[in-house]
């Protein structure tokens, strides 16, 4: 699963150059809503710099794409010749589908531990 911190810039790797079919791929994201099965999409350039182990995309929320609202999506990647097309069914071979997340940063601050107190009396048995 793919978690997005919105209004930040966010790391995703990827492992998609294993599948792809074209000699130099341009790769359309689609993003669908769970909720509301609206529909985004972006194209992102692969910044790896060991392609043939990873595929390392900068999405920055807010800029590279607004998701709205938080919450869970559904994702699609196509290969495509296309710099500028948005629409997947004009797109190449899907490369890959998966889970989404987009939160918040009040969703991401770290848990504190619930300290009991240290008032209690240890059982003693006496036989």
């Amino acid at each position: 699963m793919i978690l997005i911190n919105k209004g930040e810039s966010n790391i995703v790797d990827l492992t998609l150059t294993e599948r792809v079919t074209l000699a130099v791929p341009v790769f359309l994201f689609r993003f669908v809503n769970d909720i509301t099965n609206v529909e985004f999409a972006c194209i992102m350039a692969n910044t790896s710099i060991y392609k043939d182990r990873y595929d390392r995309f900068t999405f920055i929320e807010g800029t590279t794409l607004t998701l709205n609202p938080t919450g869970f999506y559904h994702y699609y990647i196509y290969e495509q010749v296309s710099n500028v097309n948005l629409d997947y069914t004009l797109a190449g071979n899907l490369l890959e589908v998966g889970k989404l997340r987009v939160v918040t940063t009040a969703e991401t601050q770290p848990i504190t531990e619930f300290t009991a107190p240290n008032t209690y009396k240890a059982f003693e048995y006496n036989s």
